[in-house]
């Protein structure tokens, strides 16, 4: 779970925010300007690799309480367009999504780059197949706020319909629920929005100075009160600009439910964790072009995959591999992963 929030601006901001040049010079000393640099008709392609481990740790935890998950969300970032105020338009198009789920001797699969949807035997197809290609669009202001987001409520709407007579409506509508936690529009808004921009300073750095940011991401059962604090590591110094290797610790705790707001029962609740990680920002890119993460979550879940209704108390074991690919990257990518595909039926 990568942590990144929103900020306020500086002088800076306004430099790297609306910059047509690739980058300037740089002047080999420890200090980088750590903001996004965003051009319009510019894109490139982020994606989120996140391996999970999750165990039972309550009285009740049994010998095969383990359970495996791997989830890849990859997106398409198209910078649309830079107005003469700073505002910046940013759509997001979904371009890969990968499942994998693993208990004892079942293990399921989803892959959109080798599996297109209504061809794959795999019940997660129909959820997350006619999310490839879908597009979340930001607006961000020039002190970097979101002033608009839209995220994919619209393409749920179409999802519920299409499985409205499929025999495994109810367990695909669970599913369906908290997938629109993930891009639905309020809360979308904060994770690739807001949550996307929090570990930029915005502003020069020194080697050794660090910053920090808090921010709140919406949840059924209690929003999610996160918590991180970045420092420059090191400056590794190239020709003409610098990449800086940020460290930083992220941390979030669960507020009670809103007075008087519904809470669903088939959410997660009692949710808290802690995170390390290191990420390189490429100075002339403006960008991050990685980053690896580790960290551990508790939670409370409502009941087992038979329908219990005894609460169950989870540790989940998170690593996170975040990468930015070029266009022609992302594309080799995807033929690798169908020419293995091949290679492995």
């Amino acid at each position: 779970m990568t942590l990144r929030d929103r900020y306020q601006g500086n002088q800076a901001l306004a430099l790297a925010w609306i910059a047509v040049v690739a980058g300037g010079a740089y002047a080999g000393d420890e200090k980088v300007l750590i903001a996004p640099r965003f051009q319009a008709g510019v894109a490139h392609y982020c994606e989120w690799d996140q391996a999970t481990i999750s165990t039972r740790v309550d009285a009740k935890a049994e010998k095969d309480a383990t359970r495996k998950f791997r989830q890849i969300v990859g997106i398409l970032e198209t910078v649309e367009s830079v107005a003469p105020d700073g505002q910046v338009k940013i759509r997001l198009t979904i371009d890969r999504m990968f499942h994998e789920f693993e208990a004892g001797t079942i293990i399921q699969r989803f892959d959109s780059d080798v599996e297109e949807s209504g061809r794959s035997e795999h019940p997660m197809a129909k959820l997350y197949g006619p999310l490839v290609g879908a597009s979340m669009h930001m607006t961000v202001d020039r002190d970097g706020k979101i002033v608009a987001f839209q995220g994919l409520s619209s393409v749920f709407d179409d999802i519920s319909r299409k499985i409205e007579k499929d025999p495994s409506r109810e367990m695909l509508l669970g599913k369906l629920e908290r997938l629109k936690y993930t891009f639905g529009d309020e809360s979308a808004r904060v994770m690739w929005g807001e949550a996307r921009l929090a570990m930029y300073a915005f502003k020069e750095v020194n080697l050794g100075d660090a910053w920090q940011r808090t921010m709140v991401q919406p949840f059924p059962t209690g929003d999610l009160e996160m918590r991180l604090q970045c420092k420059l590591s090191d400056v590794e110094a190239r020709k003409d600009h610098a990449v800086a290797h940020v460290e930083y610790e992220a941390s979030f705790s669960q507020k009670p439910p809103k007075p008087g707001a519904p809470v669903p029962a088939n959410f997660a609740s009692n949710l808290s964790g802690t995170f390390r990680g290191k990420a390189r920002f490429d100075s002339k890119l403006g960008q991050y072009v990685d980053e690896k993460e580790e960290g551990v979550m508790q939670l409370t879940v409502p009941g087992d995959e038979k329908g219990s209704a005894v609460p169950m108390r989870l540790e989940q074991k998170i690593k996170t591999v975040t990468r930015l690919l070029t266009l022609e990257e992302r594309e080799e990518q995807k033929q690798q992963n169908r020419r293995m595909a091949k290679k492995g039926r």
